[in-house]
């Protein structure tokens, strides 16, 4: 392990480097290793007192003045200038985070994945074509991101009164109403959760699942050059968050399934157990382009490139779909009237 962030060769920085999976001098590009050693993937069972504070660690944080990024280096270890913008313009803070209990390294460097990221643009429909002429040196940011990944199983009960409607042979509208009252269990695996404010869980959730085959015991020299977002929420806030949100979206899921034209007094009750966890840190890019003075923000997975994010809709090409299926529609209604 070195031991320091600084080059013994010529003093400059080192960095993590994704091709070479090891550090890498900003300035004269000599290959540093240090010790990477696979973690097992094992997840702690869930109680009602888990803690991630025994992983508590200090680090040394440098807040870029010009352009606002967050770096993170060893306490007492000084970073020469900024891997994002060049500067050394730093506020320094001591901070103290939470260690994970493991790590996925960056495999996607920035090249391809901002490649990625404008063939994710071509493949959109409905984009406008002025997209593809987006600046193509716009900055990425790579992220580490602290997430929870659950395990557990549900149980839920469901019940309620169902309604059908029919017409009987007389031509009356008539309605039919069965009680109902049923179980669903449902086994959730690498559940995965935000543990930070930088990347929402809807986006992690959108960005695939990451291989743990390839989770390593973490080490701060992961960090550097990159940047390493911090812990806002703790397991059992976390937890409590997640399994409310998930009750809902299961009972709004098996209310909508069920074989009724409506359904009265719906009460649904879910159930949680054989929780278990894990908190490690995961590699996502963070990008944003603006159209027509509006922002808009797109994530990638930062191990398999995957994408999500929002797009703006291009009025023309919908309303061009839309005349096109109305001219067709008119088509045949003219076509079946004039066979009849």
């Amino acid at each position: 392990m070195p031991e320091s962030n600084k080059c013994k060769n010529c003093g400059g920085d080192l960095v993590f480097d994704v091709e070479w999976q090891n550090l890498k001098c900003t300035h004269c590009a000599s290959s540093v290793g240090f010790d990477i050693i696979k973690a097992p993937f094992v997840k702690k069972e869930f109680k009602s007192d888990s803690t991630i504070s025994n992983n508590r660690t200090e680090y040394t944080e440098y807040l870029c003045q010009t352009c606002g990024r967050k770096h993170m280096a060893k306490v007492n270890e000084e970073l020469g200038s900024c891997p994002s913008c060049g500067d050394n313009n730093f506020k320094k803070v001591i901070r103290v985070d939470y260690k994970p209990d493991g790590i996925i390294p960056f495999k996607l460097d920035k090249h391809m994945a901002t490649k990625n990221f404008f063939n994710w643009i071509k493949r959109r429909k409905l984009s406008p074509n002025m997209l593809k002429y987006l600046d193509r040196t716009q900055r990425l940011v790579g992220l580490y991101v602290p997430v929870y990944y659950y395990d557990f199983d549900t149980s839920s009960t469901y019940s309620g009164v169902g309604i059908r409607t029919y017409t009987d042979r007389e031509g009356h509208n008539k309605t039919r109403r069965e009680s109902f009252h049923k179980i669903k269990r449902d086994q959730y695996v690498d559940y995965i959760e935000s543990a930070g404010n930088d990347v929402p869980s809807s986006a992690l959730h959108s960005l695939g699942s990451y291989d743990t085959t390839q989770l390593n015991v973490y080490s701060p020299e992961y960090l550097y050059g990159w940047i390493g977002t911090e812990v806002t929420s703790f397991v059992t806030d976390n937890y409590k968050e997640m399994s409310s949100w998930l009750s809902h979206d299961i009972a709004m899921r098996l209310k909508y399934s069920l074989p009724y034209d409506s359904v009265e007094n719906f009460e649904c009750y879910t159930v949680f157990s054989n929780v278990k966890y894990s908190y490690i840190y995961v590699p996502v890019y963070k990008g944003s382009y603006k159209y027509k003075d509006k922002n808009y923000t797109y994530y990638i997975n930062g191990q398999n490139g995957t994408i999500t994010g929002k797009s703006p809709k291009s009025f023309w090409k919908i309303f061009g779909i839309a005349f096109l299926l109305a001219l067709g529609i008119a088509g045949v209604a003219l076509l079946l009237t004039l066979l009849t």
